[in-house]
């Protein structure tokens, strides 16, 4: 009989035990944070920030950068390294959000969940040039190369996606959902001493009422896109070119003038 009793005992205990361990755990949601959480963040706008050489951040919504009127940096010699995002450059051009909030402490879980590493949602950055050119590969190749003032100012755009932080366990597991943005920086690099950047032969002589056309410059002397900017010239550190160029266009005025003087050309 009492052989009977505890084997039933047992099993009501089981049971109870078996039914309580299979129910959902009840808890907080998990949260976005940008103070170790203290707070609970409302705007991913933070996400969106850069950090200056000087160690300077500045936020997405503080920023009123433009082409007119750039970031104008302080230190010389500034190198793209030294202008740092949450995109780090070995993941150039995007970084998913969910690593970027994981690696960086920006979310937090009062129940002590795990992050649910589910969410598509990307981090990505932009660079460009003056001229509009997409100089992002250049960037995550060339890091440590120093910011041209004849490329600036920079365009350095971020842009994230929509995100929802998703624990792995408890209820509720998923965070409200965050818009995402995008904002655009515009830097200006500290300029030691002035320079030349760009120099342009004259595209046409003038040595009567119809004008002759000047374009042979990059063909003459098979100058790659390294050496030429089709809007602005010759690229000014390029001596060899340069040299080059303007011995030619010499010539070619030369023998214009030459001809013309002895009519001997329908040119005149």
């Amino acid at each position: 009989m009492m052989a009977l009793f505890g084997l039933l005992i047992s099993n009501n205990v089981a049971s109870i035990l078996s039914a309580v361990t299979t129910k959902e755990i009840y808890g907080s949601a998990p949260y976005l944070t940008f103070d170790g959480g203290r707070s609970h963040a409302d705007s991913v706008s933070p996400l969106l920030s850069i950090m200056l050489p000087d160690n300077k951040v500045i936020n997405a919504l503080e920023d009123e950068s433009s082409m007119e009127s750039p970031i104008m940096l302080d230190k010389k010699s500034v190198t793209f390294a030294d202008i740092k995002t949450l995109v780090p450059f070995k993941n150039y051009p995007n970084i998913l959000t969910d690593e970027v909030i994981d690696n960086n402490g920006y979310w937090q879980d009062d129940d002590g969940d795990k992050l649910n590493h589910t969410s598509t949602s990307k981090l990505t950055i932009n660079w460009q040039n003056l001229e509009g050119q997409d100089i992002t590969s250049y960037v995550k190749n060339n890091s440590n190369s120093v910011l041209n003032g004849c490329d600036a100012p920079y365009k350095l755009t971020l842009e994230l996606d929509d995100i929802e932080i998703v624990a792995q366990y408890g209820i509720p597991s998923k965070s409200d959902k965050f818009t995402g943005g995008k904002h655009t920086y515009y830097i200006y690099p500290k300029i030691d001493k002035p320079k030349f950047c760009y120099a342009k032969p004259n595209l046409e002589f003038n040595f009567h009422p119809g004008k002759v056309p000047y374009d042979g410059a990059i063909s003459s002397i098979n100058a790659g896109n390294d050496e030429w900017n089709k809007h602005r010239g010759f690229y000014a550190y390029n001596s060899r070119i340069l040299t080059q160029i303007f011995q030619l266009q010499a010539l070619i005025i030369c023998f214009l003038f030459e001809c013309c003087r002895n009519k001997s050309t329908r040119i005149c």
